[in-house]
């Protein structure tokens, strides 16, 4: 028996899907940003959102907000963790906040040791880190 399928299947895209879409592309930031604000505020809980946004956040430079949720999806437990401490030291960085960005570069190259970017920020900040 063989089923023909036509016509258009209109799936709608969760919030969290369009935000995580726009902060992978750094299209249409401003539109990504009201869509991680919607993932957020749909589901509070939820650190991915929180880690997406900072990452919109930092593609707009908003290096203090970026900060603040990078550290909600690190004590959220984002799935991205690794990713968080690095994005959120970077962030750090951009406001000279250097000590503690080292700090964070470290717990994401311990979290992925073969991060070879995060290494670099470990290798680079060694000063801050003795």
């Amino acid at each position: 028996m063989e089923f023909e399928i036509s016509g258009a299947i209109e799936i709608e895209k969760s919030s969290l899907v369009i935000c995580s879409e726009g902060a992978a592309s750094g299209d249409n930031l401003e539109s990504a940003l009201e869509a991680c604000n919607d993932a957020i505020e749909e589901e509070p809980t939820d650190g991915d959102a929180y880690y997406f946004r900072g990452v919109v956040n930092s593609q707009l430079g908003k290096d203090a907000a970026a900060e603040d949720d990078f550290t909600s999806a690190i004590e959220l437990g984002a799935n991205r963790l690794a990713e968080a401490y690095y994005w959120r030291g970077v962030s750090k960085e951009n406001q000279r906040k250097l000590r503690d960005a080292a700090n964070d570069f470290q717990k994401a190259a311990e979290l992925k040791p073969q991060w070879s970017a995060a290494q670099r920020k470990v290798a680079e900040y060694h000063w801050a880190l003795n």
